[in-house]
């Protein structure tokens, strides 16, 4: 890969912490690297109705008015058709040797009442494309049920002098 990112912000929201209760945080643990912690307590069932949909944007100013829908994106879909489409690639593989998140074969697990731990997450990002250009994305993921979980994240990205 030809660049490195920096975390600029991330969180996660829940649209009822009585379903779905979250923290989280952003920690600058090693030079220039940045980790997230987090916790998903998932307190309600999926069921045939619950979605997923995310959205990629980049803006090369950062400035919240310049940001611009990439391509990269995953329409409102079942959670289901994600799961067994995205799921093992763009999350599980990126998240899963620092939390508890369930492996591809668990889906069932996952729509379960259940808490979620994050320790220490820097994603590799190597879903992403081999080069990417200069600036500021922005991810928003958001799982949306009988509440909506919104995971949001901004990062810089800078090229790699090889």
């Amino acid at each position: 890969r030809r660049w490195d990112y920096e975390f600029l912000y991330f969180a996660l929201e829940s649209s009822d912490e009585n379903l779905i209760n979250v923290t989280s945080r952003l920690e600058h643990e090693e030079l220039g690297k940045q980790y997230f912690y987090a916790v998903i307590d998932w307190k309600h069932m999926c069921n045939e109705t619950t979605r997923f949909q995310g959205k990629a944007y980049f803006s090369q100013s950062g400035r919240d008015e310049d940001y611009r829908v990439l391509p990269y994106n995953i329409p409102n879909i079942s959670f289901e058709v994600f799961f067994g489409q995205y799921y093992k690639q763009l999350i599980h593989s990126e998240l899963g040797n620092c939390s508890n998140l369930p492996t591809f074969d668990e889906f069932a697990l996952f729509c379960k009442k259940a808490t979620f731990v994050f320790n220490k997450c820097r994603p590799s990002m190597n879903a992403f494309p081999e080069m990417l250009p200069r600036g500021y994305y922005k991810i928003v993921f958001q799982i949306i049920g009988e509440a909506v979980l919104t995971f949001s994240a901004i990062t810089k990205v800078v090229p790699i002098d090889l």
